[in-house]
Protein backbone atom coordinates (compact mmCIF):
# COMPACT_ATOMS: atom_id res chain seq x y z
CA UNK A 1 0.00 0.00 0.00
CA UNK A 2 1.19 3.25 -0.86
CA UNK A 3 2.03 5.74 2.16
CA UNK A 4 -0.76 8.16 2.77
CA UNK A 5 -0.06 12.03 2.96
CA UNK A 6 -2.13 14.73 3.67
CA UNK A 7 -2.12 18.64 3.56
CA UNK A 8 2.16 19.27 3.42
CA UNK A 9 5.11 17.34 2.15
CA UNK A 10 8.65 18.86 2.22
CA UNK A 11 10.55 17.22 -0.90
CA UNK A 12 14.28 17.43 -1.17
CA UNK A 13 17.25 15.13 -2.79
CA UNK A 14 20.92 15.15 -3.45
CA UNK A 15 22.10 15.73 0.09
CA UNK A 16 25.43 14.96 -1.13
CA UNK A 17 26.93 14.64 2.45
CA UNK A 18 26.11 18.43 3.03
CA UNK A 19 25.49 18.69 6.82
CA UNK A 20 25.04 22.81 7.28
CA UNK A 21 22.80 22.08 4.27
CA UNK A 22 20.73 19.17 5.87
CA UNK A 23 20.87 20.90 9.08
CA UNK A 24 19.36 24.76 7.81
CA UNK A 25 16.87 22.09 5.85
CA UNK A 26 14.89 21.29 9.12
CA UNK A 27 15.53 24.25 10.81
CA UNK A 28 12.96 25.08 8.05
CA UNK A 29 10.60 22.40 8.22
CA UNK A 30 10.32 23.35 12.24
CA UNK A 31 9.76 26.85 10.92
CA UNK A 32 6.66 25.57 9.12
CA UNK A 33 5.52 23.17 11.33
CA UNK A 34 6.07 20.48 8.95
CA UNK A 35 6.74 17.00 10.93
CA UNK A 36 9.49 14.68 9.65
CA UNK A 37 6.78 12.12 8.39
CA UNK A 38 6.09 14.69 5.85
CA UNK A 39 9.42 14.45 4.32
CA UNK A 40 10.39 12.77 1.17
CA UNK A 41 13.74 12.23 0.56
CA UNK A 42 14.90 10.99 -2.84
CA UNK A 43 18.20 9.39 -2.69
CA UNK A 44 22.09 10.48 -2.72
CA UNK A 45 22.73 11.17 1.11
CA UNK A 46 26.68 10.74 0.33
CA UNK A 47 28.33 12.20 -2.00
CA UNK A 48 30.51 15.35 -2.97
CA UNK A 49 30.61 16.94 0.43
CA UNK A 50 32.52 15.65 3.26
CA UNK A 51 29.75 14.47 6.06
CA UNK A 52 27.68 11.69 4.43
CA UNK A 53 28.53 9.06 7.46
CA UNK A 54 27.03 12.17 9.34
CA UNK A 55 24.62 12.69 7.25
CA UNK A 56 23.72 8.74 6.81
CA UNK A 57 23.28 8.27 10.67
CA UNK A 58 21.17 11.10 11.08
CA UNK A 59 18.87 10.28 8.67
CA UNK A 60 18.95 6.23 9.68
CA UNK A 61 18.72 7.17 13.53
CA UNK A 62 16.60 10.04 13.71
CA UNK A 63 14.07 10.76 11.05
CA UNK A 64 12.69 7.32 10.84
CA UNK A 65 9.20 8.25 9.40
CA UNK A 66 10.92 9.99 6.38
CA UNK A 67 10.72 8.48 3.17
CA UNK A 68 13.99 8.04 2.03
CA UNK A 69 14.41 6.28 -1.81
CA UNK A 70 18.11 4.29 -2.47
CA UNK A 71 19.64 6.43 -5.03
CA UNK A 72 22.57 5.31 -7.17
CA UNK A 73 25.08 6.49 -4.18
CA UNK A 74 22.82 4.05 -1.97
CA UNK A 75 23.23 1.53 -4.19
CA UNK A 76 27.26 1.60 -5.11
CA UNK A 77 27.97 2.10 -1.67
CA UNK A 78 25.90 -0.79 0.20
CA UNK A 79 27.83 -3.06 -2.21
CA UNK A 80 31.58 -1.17 -1.81
CA UNK A 81 30.97 -0.87 -5.66
CA UNK A 82 34.02 0.31 -7.76
CA UNK A 83 32.37 3.78 -8.69
CA UNK A 84 29.24 5.81 -7.89
CA UNK A 85 27.08 4.75 -10.89
CA UNK A 86 26.30 8.43 -11.32
CA UNK A 87 25.92 7.79 -15.19
CA UNK A 88 28.67 10.11 -16.15
CA UNK A 89 30.47 10.11 -19.75
CA UNK A 90 33.59 8.21 -19.15
CA UNK A 91 36.56 10.38 -19.02
CA UNK A 92 34.31 13.61 -18.21
CA UNK A 93 35.27 16.18 -15.47
CA UNK A 94 32.12 14.85 -13.45
CA UNK A 95 33.74 11.10 -13.71
CA UNK A 96 37.03 11.86 -13.39
CA UNK A 97 36.47 14.00 -10.10
CA UNK A 98 34.13 11.17 -8.62
CA UNK A 99 36.51 8.81 -8.07
CA UNK A 100 38.32 11.11 -5.56
CA UNK A 101 34.63 11.88 -3.61
CA UNK A 102 33.58 8.33 -4.23
CA UNK A 103 36.35 6.86 -2.66
CA UNK A 104 36.20 9.14 0.36
CA UNK A 105 32.78 8.20 0.79
CA UNK A 106 32.90 5.04 0.50
CA UNK A 107 35.79 4.80 2.93
CA UNK A 108 34.10 7.02 5.54
CA UNK A 109 30.61 5.31 5.51
CA UNK A 110 30.40 2.95 8.50
CA UNK A 111 28.88 -1.19 7.63
CA UNK A 112 25.71 0.10 9.55
CA UNK A 113 24.82 2.90 7.08
CA UNK A 114 25.83 0.74 4.15
CA UNK A 115 23.51 -1.97 5.23
CA UNK A 116 20.95 0.46 5.77
CA UNK A 117 21.31 1.76 2.37
CA UNK A 118 20.76 -1.78 0.94
CA UNK A 119 16.96 -1.89 2.55
CA UNK A 120 15.42 1.26 0.87
CA UNK A 121 13.24 1.39 -1.43
CA UNK A 122 14.56 1.99 -4.96
CA UNK A 123 10.48 2.98 -5.86
CA UNK A 124 8.13 3.99 -3.65
CA UNK A 125 3.92 5.22 -4.13
CA UNK A 126 2.52 7.62 -2.31
CA UNK A 127 -1.02 8.79 -2.18
CA UNK A 128 -1.61 12.50 -1.41
CA UNK A 129 -4.63 14.92 -2.36
CA UNK A 130 -6.34 12.54 -3.68
CA UNK A 131 -3.56 11.55 -6.39
CA UNK A 132 -0.96 8.62 -6.74
CA UNK A 133 3.01 9.23 -6.96
CA UNK A 134 5.73 7.48 -7.72
CA UNK A 135 8.35 8.54 -6.24
CA UNK A 136 12.55 7.79 -7.00
CA UNK A 137 15.61 8.63 -8.02
CA UNK A 138 16.65 8.98 -11.81
CA UNK A 139 14.69 7.67 -14.37
CA UNK A 140 11.84 5.31 -14.82
CA UNK A 141 14.08 2.54 -15.76
CA UNK A 142 17.39 3.00 -13.99
CA UNK A 143 18.06 5.34 -10.67
CA UNK A 144 21.05 6.88 -12.78
CA UNK A 145 19.04 8.18 -16.20
CA UNK A 146 19.49 12.05 -16.02
CA UNK A 147 16.07 13.51 -16.64
CA UNK A 148 15.31 17.55 -17.01
CA UNK A 149 12.91 19.90 -17.72
CA UNK A 150 13.98 19.90 -21.82
CA UNK A 151 14.26 15.75 -22.05
CA UNK A 152 11.64 14.93 -24.18
CA UNK A 153 8.38 13.20 -22.61
CA UNK A 154 8.60 9.84 -24.53
CA UNK A 155 11.62 9.57 -22.74
CA UNK A 156 9.82 10.68 -19.05
CA UNK A 157 7.82 6.86 -19.38
CA UNK A 158 5.30 8.09 -16.76
CA UNK A 159 2.69 6.27 -18.27
CA UNK A 160 4.55 2.88 -17.66
CA UNK A 161 4.05 3.83 -14.19
CA UNK A 162 0.56 4.12 -13.76
CA UNK A 163 0.24 7.01 -11.73
CA UNK A 164 -0.38 10.43 -11.25
CA UNK A 165 3.17 11.87 -11.48
CA UNK A 166 6.63 11.03 -10.67
CA UNK A 167 8.69 12.58 -8.01
CA UNK A 168 12.59 12.11 -8.73
CA UNK A 169 15.81 13.20 -8.08
CA UNK A 170 19.56 13.22 -10.03
CA UNK A 171 19.14 15.64 -12.28
CA UNK A 172 20.25 18.67 -9.17
CA UNK A 173 17.95 21.33 -10.95
CA UNK A 174 14.27 21.71 -10.14
CA UNK A 175 11.45 21.64 -12.15
CA UNK A 176 7.88 20.97 -12.48
CA UNK A 177 5.97 20.23 -15.89
CA UNK A 178 2.69 18.68 -16.93
CA UNK A 179 3.62 15.67 -18.97
CA UNK A 180 0.53 14.42 -20.99
CA UNK A 181 -1.36 15.70 -17.89
CA UNK A 182 0.43 13.85 -15.02
CA UNK A 183 3.76 15.60 -13.42
CA UNK A 184 7.17 15.26 -13.09
CA UNK A 185 8.40 17.34 -10.21
CA UNK A 186 12.34 17.36 -9.24
CA UNK A 187 12.96 19.45 -6.04
CA UNK A 188 16.35 19.95 -7.14
CA UNK A 189 19.01 19.05 -4.84
CA UNK A 190 20.05 19.89 -1.07
CA UNK A 191 23.47 19.23 -1.06
CA UNK A 192 24.76 21.26 -4.08
CA UNK A 193 24.00 24.48 -6.07
CA UNK A 194 22.03 23.84 -9.45
CA UNK A 195 24.60 25.28 -11.80
CA UNK A 196 22.37 28.77 -11.63
CA UNK A 197 25.80 30.81 -10.18
CA UNK A 198 24.56 31.18 -6.84
CA UNK A 199 25.06 29.44 -3.74
CA UNK A 200 21.39 28.94 -3.18
CA UNK A 201 20.27 24.73 -3.01
CA UNK A 202 16.77 23.71 -3.04
CA UNK A 203 13.76 21.94 -1.91
CA UNK A 204 10.19 21.91 -2.47
CA UNK A 205 6.77 22.14 -0.44
CA UNK A 206 3.25 20.50 -1.47
CA UNK A 207 0.40 21.92 -0.21
CA UNK A 208 -3.29 20.11 -0.59
CA UNK A 209 -5.99 22.95 -1.81
CA UNK A 210 -9.19 23.38 -3.16
CA UNK A 211 -7.97 23.90 -6.12
CA UNK A 212 -5.45 21.72 -6.52
CA UNK A 213 -1.39 20.79 -5.22
CA UNK A 214 0.18 24.32 -4.98
CA UNK A 215 3.64 23.66 -5.06
CA UNK A 216 6.48 25.77 -4.29
CA UNK A 217 10.19 25.41 -5.57
CA UNK A 218 12.11 27.21 -2.59
CA UNK A 219 16.34 28.23 -2.54
CA UNK A 220 17.87 27.71 0.73
CA UNK A 221 20.38 29.74 1.90
CA UNK A 222 22.86 28.14 4.36
CA UNK A 223 26.33 27.76 5.96
CA UNK A 224 27.91 27.14 2.49
CA UNK A 225 31.60 28.21 4.19
CA UNK A 226 31.57 25.69 6.77
CA UNK A 227 30.82 23.19 4.67
CA UNK A 228 33.26 23.88 2.12
CA UNK A 229 35.60 23.53 4.77
CA UNK A 230 35.03 20.38 5.92
CA UNK A 231 35.43 18.92 2.19
CA UNK A 232 39.36 21.12 2.76
CA UNK A 233 39.72 19.10 5.84
CA UNK A 234 38.59 15.90 4.47
CA UNK A 235 41.78 16.02 1.63
CA UNK A 236 38.53 16.66 -1.29
CA UNK A 237 39.28 17.89 -4.46
CA UNK A 238 38.40 22.04 -4.79
CA UNK A 239 36.13 22.43 -7.72
CA UNK A 240 33.07 20.87 -6.21
CA UNK A 241 34.15 22.88 -3.02
CA UNK A 242 34.48 26.31 -5.37
CA UNK A 243 30.68 25.28 -6.84
CA UNK A 244 29.25 25.54 -3.03
CA UNK A 245 30.03 28.92 -3.46
CA UNK A 246 30.04 30.18 -7.03
CA UNK A 247 26.96 27.89 -8.18
CA UNK A 248 28.81 26.52 -11.14
CA UNK A 249 29.64 22.88 -11.80
CA UNK A 250 33.02 21.74 -12.69
CA UNK A 251 31.67 20.49 -15.86
CA UNK A 252 28.10 20.48 -17.73
CA UNK A 253 28.57 17.63 -19.51
CA UNK A 254 25.13 15.73 -18.68
CA UNK A 255 23.39 18.58 -19.53
CA UNK A 256 20.92 18.59 -22.77
CA UNK A 257 21.74 22.25 -24.56
CA UNK A 258 18.73 23.82 -23.09
CA UNK A 259 20.11 23.24 -19.25
CA UNK A 260 23.33 24.27 -20.83
CA UNK A 261 22.30 27.86 -22.21
CA UNK A 262 21.09 28.34 -18.39
CA UNK A 263 24.39 27.75 -16.60
CA UNK A 264 25.01 31.12 -14.57
CA UNK A 265 21.09 32.33 -14.81
CA UNK A 266 20.14 32.30 -10.86
CA UNK A 267 16.83 30.91 -10.24
CA UNK A 268 14.25 32.03 -8.36
CA UNK A 269 11.30 30.91 -6.03
CA UNK A 270 8.63 29.46 -8.18
CA UNK A 271 4.63 28.93 -7.36
CA UNK A 272 3.06 25.94 -9.34
CA UNK A 273 -0.69 24.93 -8.95
CA UNK A 274 -1.27 21.70 -10.33
CA UNK A 275 -4.87 21.54 -11.16
CA UNK A 276 -7.25 19.07 -10.38
CA UNK A 277 -7.55 18.34 -14.53
CA UNK A 278 -4.13 18.30 -14.91
CA UNK A 279 -3.05 20.93 -15.96
CA UNK A 280 -0.28 23.07 -14.54
CA UNK A 281 -0.06 26.56 -14.01
CA UNK A 282 2.72 28.93 -12.73
CA UNK A 283 1.44 31.73 -10.24
CA UNK A 284 2.50 34.92 -9.88
CA UNK A 285 1.91 35.56 -6.33
CA UNK A 286 4.53 35.47 -3.91
CA UNK A 287 4.75 31.00 -2.45
CA UNK A 288 4.05 30.79 1.11
CA UNK A 289 6.89 31.50 3.35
Amino acid sequence: MPNNYQNTLLICGGIYGNWQALTALLAEATRRTIAHDHIIITGDLAAYCADGEAVATFCRQQLPATLIVRGNCERALATNADNCGCGFSANSTCDLLSAAWYRYARDNISAANKQWMATLPVHAEIDFAGRRFAVLHGGCDADNTFIFASTPDKEKHIQALQCNGVIAGHCGIPFSQSVGGALWHNSGALGMPANDGSSNVWYSVWHDTAAGIEIEHCPLAYDHPTAAAAMTAAGLPPPYRQTLANGIWPSDSVLPTAEKKQQGTVLSARHFLWQKNGTLIEKNNTPRR
